[in-house]
């Protein structure tokens, strides 16, 4: 990222941001998703998934412009324009400023408020720009302009624990959809509990628990079935992970997931994967 942000004062504070900017930083995003390794409780599958190279995240983002106000303490609302397409779709992984008429732009908007036990939002987004359909009954290829989708999110909390200072657990729930005549998966749901606690040491830990689905749309499958393909009707991911740190400067965190139905293909065998995260950070 980088970016300029300017804030301003109207009928309650907000703020201006214009540069190099990654949209999962501040829309789609609860505290409690954070802990956990697995992309589907970051950006939502159907978000991510969309667009001629993906929307602006990291590791590739795009110019945009984002726009934020505050009308209430427990009103966020926010809005953002983005290059449709961030880096460059020939060469991956490779980055560039590129502004195009033909390439359009993502445009997304999110109100999040709340109490401290309860929090929610919901956003929608749409591209500006014409995409093909997966599937055309009479085979000639076809545009759309209505590449589009939503979504809501909700995040519990009980009253601080005596101990720990901050709520002993969260929960979230989220679910999105997206357009199925042009991205392979038009739902997306997500679900967990995050438990905190003062054990093993001064710094205690996070356990984490959650589980998502990303369905499969009709143009997605049907695309597949012209070419002799079968097709799977969702991918669901469990993931169980532990997060403790280590003093001061480090923290460790143990990862088991169980992915079944991987990329909703028939022919990929489920799939448990273990993995170990390592943290090393300073601040002063």
């Amino acid at each position: 990222e980088a970016w300029g942000e300017w804030h301003f004062e109207a009928a309650g504070p907000g703020s201006l941001r214009l540069g190099l900017y990654d949209l999962s930083t501040e829309f789609d995003v609860l505290d409690s998703r954070a802990v956990f390794i697995n992309s589907a409780y970051g950006t939502g599958m159907d978000i991510a998934q969309s667009g001629k190279n993906g929307p602006s995240l990291f590791p590739i983002t795009a110019l945009g412009a984002r726009l934020a106000w505050q009308p209430d303490e427990r009103l966020l609302l926010k809005t953002a324009l983005l290059d449709g397409v961030p880096g460059d779709p020939e060469e991956r992984g490779r980055s560039r400023l590129h502004l195009s008429g033909s390439e359009g732009v993502l445009w997304i908007v999110e109100a999040t408020g709340g109490t401290e036990r309860l929090r929610g939002g919901a956003g929608f987004w749409r591209y500006s720009t014409d995409f093909p359909s997966l599937y055309s009954p009479d085979g000639d290829p076809k545009v759309r302009n209505d590449n589009a989708g939503g979504y809501v999110m909700a995040e519990f909390a009980p009253d601080p624990a005596a101990d720990l200072g901050e709520p002993r657990w969260l929960g979230f729930a989220r679910a999105g959809m997206a357009e199925d005549s042009i991205n392979a998966f038009d739902r997306f749901y997500a679900a967990g509990v995050v438990l905190r606690s003062a054990w093993p040491g001064k710094y205690g830990s996070q356990l984490g628990l959650a589980a998502s689905e990303a369905r499969v749309g009709r143009g997605y499958r049907r695309q597949r079935a012209t070419a002799g393909l079968a097709t799977d009707g969702c991918e669901r991911n469990v993931e169980l992970t532990w997060r403790f740190p280590l003093g001061e400067h480090a923290a460790v965190q143990p990862d088991l997931q169980y992915v079944q139905n991987p990329s909703a293909d028939p022919a990929i065998p489920d799939a448990w994967v273990a993995g170990v995260r390592i943290e090393l950070f300073w601040s002063r």
